[in-house]
């Protein structure tokens, strides 16, 4: 069934149209970019959750290597075997040095690297592992103190024994 409509009710129904046409326009942009905020945000949430968990295994690594003791008066760090395996030098040195909390000597360093599995065919790792430390030291990343080997954050303050 066909209704008439008079001028008047058109022209009433084209202005609704033109206002809701007004509001659609105002309020697309709008969408697009609340929506683009949201992929943001949950684009960081993965992020921070991927970063969480990191976090969360490193702490676990590192309660486990809490094993700190002293025997004759000597610091003995417990380090798990599989510590160091598949990383790079100067990454299983800053993470061994971040594990005893104290500046370590090289041949320290380098007992505890191979401990952890670090995996080198050096017959001399000390002196190997003096060559890696100090190149870290060049680039920053490892400071020297006394003969002792520390992190650049712990700055010149912390003490040479746990």
């Amino acid at each position: 069934m066909l209704t008439m409509v008079t001028e008047s009710e058109a022209e009433e129904y084209a202005r609704f149209l033109a206002y809701d046409e007004e509001r659609l326009a105002y309020l697309m942009p709008q969408l697009v970019q609340l929506d683009a905020e949201r992929a943001a945000l949950e684009s960081k949430r993965e992020s921070i959750v991927h970063h969480i968990e990191r976090v969360k295994e490193s702490a676990a690594f590192y309660r486990s290597a809490l094993g700190t003791i002293r025997e004759n008066g000597t610091c003995v760090i417990r380090v798990p075997k599989d510590a160091f395996r598949d990383l790079s030098f100067t990454e299983a040195a800053k993470k061994y040095l971040r594990i005893a909390g104290a500046w370590q000597a090289t041949n320290e360093v380098a007992e505890a690297l191979k401990a952890g599995g670090y995996r080198s065919d050096s017959k001399h790792f000390t002196n190997t592992s003096r060559t890696g430390l100090d190149r870290a030291r060049l680039k920053g990343e490892i400071i020297l103190k006394d003969k002792k080997w520390g992190l650049p954050e712990w700055g010149l303050e912390i003490e040479s024994e746990l």
